[in-house]
């Protein structure tokens, strides 16, 4: 259970806080529409969004902030 509570802690990015709208939304049409497939997307993008996921089951990656590439110089031998 701490797992949880831990990920619905994490970062809450535009994207994760349009996914919850757009599943409130979902939500009340489906609740009025008495539609019950429009309640189980409605219950997939409130789990992506409690969870942090994607559309499959690896996480959506985290804002790399400050995190900078190294490059190397690459030393060649020619081959006769």
């Amino acid at each position: 259970m701490e797992a949880l509570i831990s990920k619905i802690k994490e970062q809450w990015g535009w994207f994760r806080l349009l996914k919850l709208a757009l599943a409130i939304v979902i939500a009340i049409d489906a609740w009025h529409s008495e539609s019950l497939g429009l309640m189980f997307v409605a219950a997939l993008f409130l789990y992506q969004v409690l969870v942090n996921t994607g559309c499959s089951t690896c996480p959506t990656p985290s804002a790399t902030v400050g995190k900078q590439s190294s490059t190397e110089d690459i030393e060649y031998k020619e081959v006769k």
